[in-house]
């Protein structure tokens, strides 16, 4: 009973690190991404001859 004791923790342990991992790793992804379409959006915008709306820029991002 000890041992499937120390298995059920190592697992939940394991599982609550995996998953705040994926989480960090995300969000960090997500704000890279921002921050470079929105330098994209500022360089270009000047010489663009198309223009976009905001929902367009929502669903496709760069």
């Amino acid at each position: 009973m000890a041992a499937n004791k120390w298995t059920k923790w190592m697992v939940g342990l394991s599982s609550v690190a995996a998953f705040t991992t994926f989480v960090g790793l995300s969000q960090k992804y997500d704000q890279t991404n921002s921050t470079a379409t929105a330098l994209n959006n500022d360089t270009s915008a000047d010489s663009s001859s198309q223009t976009q709306t905001e929902d367009e820029t929502d669903l496709f991002p760069d």
